[in-house]
C-alpha cells in the first residue's frame, strides 16, 4: 500500500508540474522568448495562493483564481517592459522576477513560507479521506486534460497562429499585419497564468 501511495503521489505532483511545464513550452518553445518571469510567477502563486487559504480562509479554488489573475499581471509587466520600453527579454524578465521576490515578502509579511493546515485538496473538492488519494488524482488528470485541450484549440485560431508565427519569424509576422507586440503580451499573460 506504501508503494501505490508513493506513486500516486508522485503522479499528483507530476500533473501539477506539467501545467507549469505547459506555460514555459509557450514563452520558451512557441514565443522563442527567455522568460524568467516564470520562477517569480510561480513563487508568488505559491505564496498568495497559501496567504489567502491560511491567513484569510478563503477556498483553495478561489485562491487558484486569484492566482491564475496575478500570474497573468506578471506576465503583463514582463510584456510591456519588453515591448514599450524595448528591454531584452531576458532581462525584462530578471526586472520582473525581482518586483515579484520583493512582492511575495509583502504579500508573506514577511515571512518566508506561509504553513497551510487544516485540510487538504481532496477534502475541499468533497471526498471523503478514503477517496481522497485518487479523488486528486482524478481531478489533476481533469485539468491537465482539459489545459491541453483548449490549448491546443487556443492555437489552432487565428490568434494563437499570430502568437506561433511571432515566435517563428517576428519580423516576417510583422509584415504579415501582425500586431507581434501584443502578441507577445498575450502570449506571456497566458504562460505565467498558467505557471
Amino acid at each position: 500500500m506504501v508503494f501505490v501511495n508513493t506513486l500516486v503521489s508522485g503522479v499528483d505532483q507530476g500533473l501539477l508540474y506539467a501545467v507549469l511545464a505547459l506555460g514555459v513550452y509557450i514563452t520558451y518553445r512557441l514565443l522563442d522568448f527567455a522568460d524568467l518571469t516564470c520562477e517569480g510567477s510561480f513563487s508568488m502563486g505559491a505564496m498568495l495562493s497559501a496567504v489567502l487559504i491560511a491567513d484569510n480562509g478563503a477556498h483553495p479554488i478561489l485562491a487558484a483564481f486569484v492566482t491564475v489573475f496575478a500570474g497573468a499581471a506578471a506576465g503583463l509587466v514582463t510584456g510591456i517592459l519588453n515591448t514599450k520600453f524595448k528591454i531584452p527579454p531576458i532581462l525584462s524578465g530578471i526586472l520582473t522576477l525581482t518586483m515579484l521576490t520583493t512582492i511575495n515578502i509583502l504579500v508573506g509579511t514577511g515571512r518566508a513560507s506561509v504553513s497551510v493546515v487544516g485540510g487538504n485538496f481532496a477534502s475541499w473538492l468533497g471526498f471523503e479521506r478514503e477517496q481522497a488519494m485518487f479523488g486528486v488524482l482524478i481531478s489533476g488528470l481533469m485539468i491537465s486534460v482539459i489545459l491541453i485541450g483548449v490549448l491546443y484549440w487556443f492555437f489552432g485560431t487565428e490568434m494563437g497562429a499570430s502568437i506561433r508565427a511571432t515566435g517563428a519569424n517576428e519580423k516576417m509576422a510583422r509584415t504579415q499585419g501582425i500586431n507581434t507586440s501584443a502578441k507577445k503580451i498575450i502570449a506571456l499573460m497566458l504562460s505565467n497564468a498558467l505557471i
